[in-house]
């Protein structure tokens, strides 16, 4: 009696089961499911199905780590950020903290890093493309007797622009983190 009723329970599990398996199938087969946690899918026309598990911080070679290590040490203060990013026909601006969201990813598209800071709903999100940052810089500009701006500028190998975050603290506490900083710190 008791081995009946474990083979129907099994049973019931197993249908349970593979009803799951197939409604998840169908809906990834006509959708790109991207999972931020351990693995995202890739599509590759309307029924095929790739997963590939997340990078980690031991897949990034030294310069990579430098800026994922920058990244992580901004995230940690929780400052808030003038983020500015200039585009060819755009330019966005926004203030935020660079968090508390915090994950690194590999582009499905071009294989590159990606490390995202992000609010907790990801309203907003920053990626920013760690191999195309070459040097990150620090300056100060005095804007009056009471404002000086606290400029961190990531560039690629050529100058250009990734992003400019102006610290927007002006705690004591802030001003000597970015003073810490240096003038530079190389990537590449």
């Amino acid at each position: 009696m008791a081995t009946s009723n474990m083979i129907r329970i099994g049973s019931r599990a197993l249908f349970l089961f593979l009803s799951i398996s197939s409604l998840s199938s169908a809906f990834l087969a006509r959708n790109t499911f991207v999972s931020p946690t351990t693995t995202r899918a890739v599509s590759s026309g309307p029924h095929f199905l790739a997963t590939v598990s997340s990078p980690t911080i031991e897949d990034l070679s030294s310069s990579q780590r430098k800026l994922y290590d920058f990244l992580e040490d901004i995230h940690k203060t929780a400052y808030k950020f003038r983020i500015v990013v200039v585009g060819s026909g755009a330019i966005l601006e926004s203030t935020h903290s660079l968090g508390p969201v915090m994950k690194l990813n590999k582009s499905p598209k071009t294989g590159e890093y990606l490390v995202t800071l992000a609010s907790d709903d990801q309203s907003f999100e920053l990626h920013v493309k760690i191999e195309q940052v070459a040097q990150i810089m620090f300056s100060e500009k005095v804007i009056d007797e009471t404002n000086t701006l606290k400029i961190i500028r990531m560039v690629q190998s050529d100058s250009k622009s990734v992003c400019s975050l102006i610290l927007d603290e002006t705690s004591e506490d802030a001003t000597k983190w970015f003073q810490s900083k240096g003038s530079s710190i190389d990537i590449a």
